[in-house]
């Protein structure tokens, strides 16, 4: 996730889920203020990482 957003890793915390069996859900929230950043859902099933959107309300693919 880190390589893919151009993010340094230490700058943040997060919190992995499995709403489903081949679906992980990371929440990611910023180090210093705990304030969630982004939200990540991966499909291993296709190996798909995608974002959710706040102004679609969706997931979108990560490229």
């Amino acid at each position: 996730m880190a390589n893919k957003e151009d993010r340094d890793a230490d700058d943040y915390t997060y919190v992995e889920s499995q709403p489903w069996d081949n679906v992980t859900e990371i929440k990611l929230y910023d180090e210093d203020s705990d304030k969630l950043v982004d939200t990540y859902r991966y499909d291993k099933k296709n190996d798909i990482l995608a974002k959710y959107d706040d102004a679609t309300s969706k997931f979108v693919e990560v490229k």
